[in-house]
């Protein structure tokens, strides 16, 4: 089952008759290309913290390592 982009819940179900997912608990509808969009942002902005997690770790290596050999 998709994730809530609302409220963050593992709670969405496929109503058929308007052809939506639904949201049991914040009510909130998503067609499935809303999903998809979500999904992609989603992981997109998780890539963009490793990146910047693993180049903030790299600066201070090299930081680090041009202190101890001073």
């Amino acid at each position: 089952m998709p994730l809530c982009p609302e409220c963050g819940v593992n709670s969405l179900f496929y109503d058929r008759e308007v052809r939506q997912y639904v949201c049991s608990r914040c009510g909130s509808t998503y067609t499935a290309q809303e999903l998809l969009v979500e999904r992609e942002k989603r992981m997109a902005r998780r890539f963009e913290e490793s990146r910047k997690r693993r180049y903030h770790r790299e600066y201070l290596e090299w930081w680090l390592s041009a202190k101890g050999s001073q």
